[in-house]
């Protein structure tokens, strides 16, 4: 599918068509019936990739208000599909979980600012460094995503370089962050990766990455998340070990939800999950 030393030199992979779009699309409709709650009967000619946008003149749209549609039965069905979770395989091996922490991203086209540059690892702590190639970051489109409409750019090979910022974690000044990483990458060669629905983009935690301008005029629907080796499923060292506590840390500032997506057992089961989320 990708040769794992080749991502692990260059920090990323852009795997083409490996998701199965009947997935996504089912997910899409889970979004376009709450889009079409917000619109109470507006703009019903627009499309999914324009609808939002016209809901949204003149104000702006905080992405987080739309984290909890990420918790259904339509997302579960895409993250623990063999689809997704194969290629994750080869680089964190056969028992994964998903970090119960991922966005979901309606990017507006009147929105011309870049998404700043930045490690996810420097939102994590000091530490996670060690979890290089224990975590796997995944980018997934939920429509096309050329270069005109926000698509990833990454610096090739910069997970070399450890974590940017000195000091790094959740209470850190995320504009310090971005001020940091962009003068880091600033002389930089940078990769962009337009992608298409069904295509995925994995990428190491410590890769700088941005997200372009989106100038399309269509709204950029997409999905971040993060997976990991399920913890004791390898030996550990105790750099390993300390950095699933600062993972853990993170996590449970976020209220996150992990969910075994694959392993001896399978994935672990929906109603499992959904239990574990309501109490």
């Amino acid at each position: 599918m990708f040769d794992v030393e080749v991502f692990r030199r260059e920090g990323y992979v852009v795997l083409r068509g490996v998701v199965d779009r009947r997935l996504i699309d089912s997910f899409v409709r889970v979004l376009e019936r709450r889009v079409d709650c917000l619109a109470r009967g507006r703009f019903p000619e627009l499309d999914f990739e324009h609808r939002i946008d016209a809901l949204y003149v003149g104000r702006s749209l905080n992405t987080r208000e739309w984290q909890s549609y990420l918790f259904c039965r339509e997302f579960w069905e895409i993250i623990t599909s063999p689809s997704l979770t194969e290629p994750l395989r080869l680089l964190l091996g056969d028992e994964i979980t998903y970090q119960g922490n991922a966005h979901l991203r309606p990017y507006l086209p009147r929105h011309l600012d870049r998404l700043p540059w930045h490690q996810d690892g420097q939102f994590y702590g000091r530490g996670v460094e060690a979890m290089v190639h224990s975590i796997a970051q995944v980018w997934l489109p939920l429509v096309d995503a050329g270069a005109d409409s926000g698509c990833l750019a990454l610096v090739p090979r910069s997970h070399h370089w450890g974590l940017i910022s000195q000091e790094a974690g959740p209470d850190t000044d995320p504009e310090e962050i971005y001020r940091l990483t962009a003068e880091r990458v600033r002389f930089e060669p940078i990769q962009l990766l337009p992608a298409r629905k069904g295509d995925l983009v994995l990428f190491t935690n410590l890769m700088a990455h941005t997200g372009t301008e989106n100038r399309s005029g269509r709204v950029r629907w997409s999905v971040d998340m993060r997976f990991e080796t399920t913890y004791g499923s390898r030996p550990l060292t105790p750099a390993l070990r300390e950095g699933y506590r600062v993972v853990r840390r993170r996590m449970a500032s976020r209220n996150a939800r992990p969910l075994r997506v694959r392993g001896k057992d399978g994935p672990r089961h929906w109603k499992e999950w959904l239990a574990d989320r309501t109490h």
